[in-house]
């Protein structure tokens, strides 16, 4: 079993709670808003491999804006922000993008899968 540790929205701010969590995580997740490059510098020192994507705050654009990624035959996108899809009204992609983030960003949360 993996064990991936989900952020987003970090702005320039690394509460203790992360890096308590981060250090029994297999993998971290960064969904963007990084903003300053030393978030991710003190999270690559914490040890598990970090990916990340740009978010919408973020001023590196050698970050990818998205990425996929395979972990035990599950396929994820990792997305700052979920573009519309056909068919669904935006206001029900609001809905679905604020229960990923909302998953995503509880300090509490790890998955494992």
């Amino acid at each position: 079993m993996t064990k991936v540790l989900v952020i987003a929205d970090t702005h320039n701010k690394l509460p203790p709670i992360i890096c308590e969590l981060a250090r029994g995580a297999d993998e971290i997740w960064h969904l963007g808003d990084v903003c300053d490059e030393w978030v991710l510098e003190d999270l690559q020192f914490l040890g598990p491999p970090v990916t990340l994507v740009r978010g919408n705050c973020d001023d590196n654009y050698n970050w990818p804006p998205v990425r996929d990624l395979t972990r035990n035959g599950i396929r994820f996108r990792l997305e700052h922000i979920c573009p519309p899809h056909a068919g669904r009204p935006p206001i029900m992609t609001f809905f679905f993008m604020a229960i990923l983030m909302f998953r995503a960003t509880r300090p509490s949360q790890a998955f494992d899968f």
